[in-house]
């Protein structure tokens, strides 16, 4: 996931892993942030609580890639209502 670095203004990149949650209402996901780096200036950002010191997101909504993320789990269309 990409992310806007709060020093430069560049694009830099998230780690971290997404996380699938069912409910009445389907499918929903969240990438949970673990670190962030940007090449540009160098910032490395290692672990959870520098994310937020920094003020920088800890978790981003993937509720736009919840078809692919069907897809790429193999779920039948049925299984995710």
């Amino acid at each position: 996931m990409h992310g806007t670095c709060p020093v430069c203004g560049n694009t830099g990149a998230y780690a971290g892993e997404t996380v699938e949650s069912r409910d009445e209402d389907g499918i929903s996901l969240e990438f949970q942030c673990e670190s962030f780096l940007c090449e540009a200036c160098g910032l490395d950002l290692e672990d959870y609580e520098e994310l937020e010191l920094a003020s920088m997101e800890t978790s981003l909504d993937r509720e736009n890639d919840v078809d692919q993320w069907v897809e790429e789990q193999d779920y039948y269309e049925d299984d995710r209502w």
